[in-house]
């Protein structure tokens, strides 16, 4: 009798393990030192949100990735454009943490990014945010290592709009 409950206990958690799981979310990578996961790290919130400058990538969502020490994972840029004004800065920086907020923490399975963001503090140095809202999934950079963090997908029109005003053109 023992032995069946092992085993009944043992299977869901070999099923989780696995990736068996409903097919939308995937667990968070191995490695990824967050706690909780779902939720931006300390350090890449304070630079984006003290920022001196933020770099606005429009990404190529269809380019495969060179690797993870280019610039925005290697994944290819469209357009790139400083966010001009500290209205602007705040409101990147209002969108993403929007983003993370609003998200449930569940990391989606595909990667296609459209955005990218390069923020630099004078005082504390850089971070790098590649975010995918088709699968709510952000992909953060900084001298940590990187790290995943979901985002809300409904907040992707407010990074648009910033986006836009700068000139840029998100991939449909």
């Amino acid at each position: 009798m023992a032995r069946s409950w092992r085993i009944a206990l043992a299977c869901p958690a070999l099923l989780v393990a696995a990736g068996c799981n409903d097919g939308s979310k995937a667990p968070p990578p191995a490695g990824s030192e967050l706690s909780p996961w779902s939720h931006m790290p300390t350090f890449a919130w304070t630079v984006l949100r003290d920022a001196d400058t933020i770099e606005l990538a429009a990404l190529d969502p269809e380019s495969e990735p060179t690797g993870d020490t280019d610039p925005y994972g290697g994944w290819k840029v469209l357009g790139r454009h400083d966010a001009s004004s500290p209205e602007r800065r705040r409101a990147v920086a209002a969108a993403v943490a929007r983003g993370v907020e609003k998200g449930d923490g569940s990391i989606g399975k595909c990667f296609h990014p459209r955005h990218g963001l390069k923020v630099h503090d004078e005082s504390l140095g850089d971070a790098e945010l590649v975010i995918c809202f088709a699968c709510a999934s952000m992909r953060v950079s900084d001298y940590g290592g990187i790290r995943w963090v979901g985002i809300e997908p409904d907040t992707r029109d407010d990074l648009d709009a910033v986006f836009e005003a700068e000139g840029l053109t998100i991939a449909p």
